[in-house]
Order: structure tokens, then C-alpha cells, then sequence
């Protein structure tokens, strides 16, 4: 059994060693020591701009995270950050659960806008696969932008249409 909530402080550990375990295939290792100071800041946000929720299987083991913030300037605009699900748990639907519980909140919120930002080198195509499955697109490519011969493939999903009465309020 999965139970998800949000991430507490004796998880932080757990979650960077599962970034630091796909640090050799998938992150680079310096990703983890930011990871680590994100997920601090998170608890000390206490929910106002930003939220991270993980999934803790049976074992009391964190086997995922999906986290996001609001963005510090454009309005109604949020990025996920560290969206990671265990090597052994990948393909189990462990993510989509963990996205459909940010949705919910994001769209409380009053979320316009959800981004996605990753590489664009071929092993991270489960990710960019994963996010595609939950309605993002693709939008822009940046060249080089991680260092060279990495590029940025920034998704964003569209969360309100544009034609939404809510938007017109504000």
C-alpha cells in the first residue's frame, strides 16, 4: 500500500537518496545538494508558495516526490520541482498519483499555468514521456542550457482556458 502526504522533515534524507541513486543515470550529482536545500526550504514555506508531496510505501520507505512552487513573478504560474519516483517503483503509476493530489491543489489555487522544466538528452525520456501522459506539452527548446550538449525542454500545461471567466478578475 502507497500513502501519500506531505513531505515532512525526517523525509527529507529518504528523498535525496533517491536523486543521489539516480544521480549516475538520470541527475547530475550536484542535484542532490540543491535538492537537499529546496526540500528545507519547503518546510520552512510552511505551503505559502510551495509544496512537496511524497509517497511512502508500506515500509514506511519514501519511494517518490513531486513538488511545486508558485513563480516569484508572472501570476497564476507554477513549476514542479523534483519530480522523482524511486528506480525499482518507476512505472507503477506512482507519479500520475502523486500529480493528480498537486493538480487538485494547484487548481484550489488558481492555478493559469503549471511548468515542467528537464533535459533533453535521450535518458530522460521516461520523464518527458511521463509528463506528455498528464496533458503537458512541450514548448520550447533551449540548446546548451544545462552545459553544453544539454539542452532545456520546458513543458507547461495549461490549467484554466483562456477563455476561463476566473481569468478575467484578475
Amino acid at each position: 500500500m502507497v500513502e501519500i502526504f506531505e513531505l515532512r522533515q525526517q523525509h527529507i534524507e529518504q528523498v535525496t537518496d533517491i536523486i543521489a541513486d539516480l544521480s549516475d543515470s538520470f541527475f547530475y550529482e550536484r542535484e542532490a545538494v540543491a535538492a537537499r536545500t529546496y526540500l528545507q526550504e519547503v518546510l520552512e514555506d510552511g505551503g505559502r508558495t510551495k509544496r512537496q508531496w511524497i509517497a511512502v510505501d508500506g515500509r514506511a520507505q519514501v519511494i517518490g516526490t513531486l513538488g511545486y512552487r508558485s513563480h516569484t513573478v508572472a501570476r497564476d504560474l507554477y513549476e514542479l520541482s523534483w519530480v522523482v519516483v524511486a528506480e525499482q517503483q518507476q512505472g507503477q503509476g506512482i507519479g500520475t498519483r502523486l500529480w493528480r493530489i498537486a493538480e487538485q491543489d494547484l487548481r484550489s489555487r488558481g492555478a493559469r499555468m503549471v511548468q515542467a522544466w528537464t533535459s533533453n538528452r535521450p535518458y530522460t525520456w521516461p520523464a518527458r514521456r511521463f509528463y506528455e501522459s498528464i496533458g503537458f506539452v512541450c514548448e520550447s527548446i533551449v540548446p546548451d542550457y544545462w552545459e553544453d550538449g544539454d539542452d532545456l525542454a520546458i513543458y507547461v500545461l495549461r490549467l484554466l482556458p483562456p477563455e476561463d471567466p476566473r481569468l478575467e478578475d484578475r
